[in-house]
């Protein structure tokens, strides 16, 4: 990742809210996660669970936002069941 983007995107997990998802009939709150473009094909986030920035790939609107499967390496993480929706940060699509 880029050095001066690196120090743009905060360390921290924000979440912005919450969103009822059924997996597998059962009702989840899935997280809405900011996200931050960290170069022409990835978003990102800093995950405060692994201690360590997750990358996923931009959709093909080429923006990033959607539902994604956790990239959390430990089971203990809230998102390892479920996933998050990634929700790209507003200053970063003007």
């Amino acid at each position: 990742m880029n050095t001066q983007l690196n120090q743009l995107i905060p360390k921290k997990t924000i979440i912005l809210g919450f969103e009822k998802h059924y997996l597998k009939n059962k009702c989840y709150n899935i997280p809405i996660i900011q996200s931050f473009i960290c170069n022409d094909f990835q978003v990102c986030f800093y995950c405060n669970f692994c201690l360590r920035f997750h990358y996923h790939g931009r959709s093909y609107n080429g923006i990033g936002d959607g539902h994604r499967s956790c990239h959390c390496a430990l089971q203990e993480s809230p998102f390892y069941q479920t996933g998050y929706i990634l929700k790209l940060n507003q200053e970063q699509t003007q």
